[in-house]
């Protein structure tokens, strides 16, 4: 791993998209802050919100685009423009409508797969970023892209969803100890729960 990490939680601002399927990368972003005691978030031009600190010798910010979903890649390509930052040094976490609740997906590099923050953000920086998925499907069936990525978790859900959100710094330490093959090998095709029987020290 680099002297630099830029992890991109995707989401859209404003209390009204709080808590939405949507905005799963801001809820991984406020989980690593939490836990992490990152202190405040700052705010870049109107562009961003982000934390920073660092772990395992590496400087980690903690980003929140400001820009709305569609238009992420603005943000990303600001911050990776202004801090000086490779691509291969930006990790984005994002939802999936695809997935069931809580699976993840690590990747590197590959295309949009028909997200539109993720698209927009290719055609900003290029391709060659890195990726968690975090499946947000319910039980229920989607009929209307847009409103189901609107809309907010079932108590049921978000109990759900807090488990896997509950392994992001496990996941993150694994990504600057031993690389993204090793994450993937761990997380990847997992249900929400996951015991690696070796917890590393946060």
């Amino acid at each position: 791993m680099g002297e630099t990490l830029a992890i991109f939680g995707l989401g859209n601002p404003g209390a009204e998209y709080a808590d939405t399927r949507h905005n799963v990368g801001y809820m991984a972003i406020d989980w690593l802050a939490k836990e992490w005691n990152a202190g405040p978030f700052k705010q870049e031009h109107r562009v961003c919100s982000y934390a920073s600190l660092s772990k395992r010798s590496t400087k980690l910010f903690l980003i929140k685009p400001l820009t709305f979903m569609n238009n992420s890649g603005n943000a990303v390509n600001w911050f990776k423009s202004y801090y000086k930052i490779l691509p291969e040094n930006i990790l984005i976490i994002y939802d999936d409508i695809a997935l069931g609740l809580g699976n993840i997906r690590i990747r590197k590099q590959g295309s949009s797969g028909g997200h539109n923050g993720i698209e927009s953000i290719i055609s900003n920086i290029g391709a060659k970023f890195h990726r968690i998925r975090v499946g947000i499907k319910g039980d229920q069936d989607v009929f209307k892209m847009h409103n189901y990525v609107l809309s907010r978790f079932s108590l049921y859900e978000q109990e759900t969803l807090n488990k896997s959100l509950e392994l992001f710094p496990e996941i993150i330490l694994t990504i600057l100890k031993s690389g993204y093959d090793k994450a993937m090998n761990v997380y990847n095709n997992h249900p929400p729960v996951i015991n690696t029987g070796n917890p590393l020290e946060i």
